[in-house]
C-alpha cells in the first residue's frame, strides 16, 4: 500500500526536524532522534515494507517519548497507512503529544473532532484544539480555522 496525498501532505507538516530536548541519557536521546529520522525517510519513500519497518522505528522512539514520533504514529494510525486505522491510539499519542504543548498532536486532536474519526464529531472541541495549535504556529490549523469561519 502506497502512501497517500492527504498523508504526504500531513507528514510535510508533522514531520519536522526538532531537537530533542529530554532527561533520558544521551545515548538514548540520539537512538530515538535517529529512529524517527530514519522512520520518516521510510514513510516518505511510501513502499509497503518500508512502511512497516517506519512503523517500526517511529514505534519505538514514540515509546520513549519522542513527541513528533507520537504525533507521526497517530497520523499513520489515522490515515491506515500500511496497518488497520486504530482511531483510539491515534486520539491517545495525540493526547499525549498535545499534552506537552505540541501544535502538530493538537492539530491532530482537532481533525479527529472535526471529522468524527474515533469519536463523535464535535466543531467546538475541533475549534479549541485548532486555535491552540494556531497559536503557536501550525499552519494546518490556522487554515482549518479559516476554513470553519468561511
Amino acid at each position: 500500500m502506497g502512501s497517500t496525498p492527504r498523508m504526504a501532505t500531513n507528514l510535510k507538516w508533522s514531520v519536522r526536524a526538532i531537537p530533542c530536548f529530554s532527561t533520558v541519557p544521551q545515548a538514548t536521546l540520539q537512538s530515538n532522534c535517529d529512529q524517527y529520522s530514519r522512520g520518516v525517510k521510510l514513510l516518505q519513500d511510501g513502499r509497503s515494507p518500508d512502511l512497516r519497518e517506519a512503523v517500526l522505528l517511529l514505534s519505538a522512539a514514540a515509546e520513549t517519548g519522542h513527541i513528533p514520533a507520537k504525533v507521526a504514529l497517530a497520523e499513520i494510525y489515522i490515515e491506515g497507512l500500511g496497518l488497520p486505522r486504530d482511531f483510539a491510539l491515534a486520539q491517545r499519542l495525540c493526547e499525549e503529544a498535545a499534552s506537552v504543548g505540541d501544535p502538530a498532536a493538537q492539530y491532530c486532536l482537532g481533525r479527529m473532532h472535526h471529522e468524527g474519526l474515533g469519536t463523535k464529531k464535535d466543531m467546538r472541541k475541533a475549534v479549541f484544539c485548532w486555535k491552540i495549535a494556531a497559536a503557536q504556529g501550525d499552519v494546518r490549523a490556522a487554515d482549518a480555522l479559516r476554513n470553519v469561519r468561511t
